[in-house]
């Protein structure tokens, strides 16, 4: 279930015109290359990810959350040994995601963009879902309110979705910083660009969602999956990020 590809996904812009966006590199000959460029160190390194143990525990701390939000207190369940704070905000469940991270092993630029990644997911979650609260970092009457929508596949992999779009999107800045500030002449032109880059990052996660709800109803309906299934699920999901980036390359 979720193996397979739905046709063409559709793309508001495709990344040669998104890396177009460069100032300079507009120039005869300037896009192909940077774009090919960018897409081949990326694609390149993918592999590697799913053994990264900072890339498994930021990703396990979004299942445990989630398996966690079926309890009727979530700070009572320890999945993998994941102590979750009383209040339940973003900034409170950051900080024990990136303790938990290190705990893990978690070292080095890879964890770093994984643990970027998921407080992002968890953030967007939040903004999104705001049942009760009124402050993103003040604590709610029911402190996991908001959370209970991720406790099934259809709300978990929504946010596994936006886990893999901010991977995604931060993997790419990566390449493309020091070119990007080199050559944007404006702030605003700047944004238009960052925009399109994380864009262009939420349509090629896209293909992560339906796998992420399939997983995972059929991996939780006893607890919680292994950490090596977690690291199985996401060798999978990197591959179809992969494969997504290889036709973009293709294409250029």
């Amino acid at each position: 279930m979720g193996h397979e590809r739905l046709g063409a996904l559709p793309r508001s812009r495709p990344w040669r015109d998104v890396v177009a966006r460069m100032g300079s590199f507009t120039s005869e000959g300037g896009v192909e290359p940077v774009a090919k460029a960018v897409v081949e160190n990326v694609q390149r390194r993918i592999p590697d990810l799913p053994r990264d143990t900072g890339v498994q525990a930021s990703f396990a701390f979004l299942v445990g959350l989630a398996v966690a939000a079926r309890s009727e207190d979530p700070t009572e369940v320890h999945p993998w040994e994941i102590k979750f704070p009383d209040g339940g905000t973003p900034l409170e469940l950051g900080l024990i995601l990136r303790r938990w991270t290190r705990g893990q092993g978690g070292q080095g630029e890879y964890s770093e963009l994984a643990t970027q990644a998921a407080t992002d997911a968890l953030v967007g979650w939040y903004e999104r879902h705001p049942s009760s609260q009124h402050d993103l970092f003040a604590p709610t009457p029911e402190p996991y309110e908001p959370w209970r929508g991720v406790r099934d596949g259809r709300g978990f992999s929504e946010l596994a979705h936006t886990y893999f779009a901010a991977f995604t999107r931060r993997y790419l800045d990566y390449f493309l910083d020091r070119e990007a500030s080199a050559v944007i002449p404006t702030i605003e032109e700047r944004e238009r660009f960052d925009n399109g880059v994380a864009r262009h990052s939420e349509e090629t996660a896209k293909i992560t969602q339906s796998f992420a709800a399939g997983w995972f109803n059929g991996h939780t309906k006893e607890g919680l999956p292994t950490l090596k299934e977690v690291e199985d699920f996401l060798g999978v999901a990197f591959r179809k990020i992969r494969e997504e980036l290889l036709r973009e390359r293709d294409a250029i």
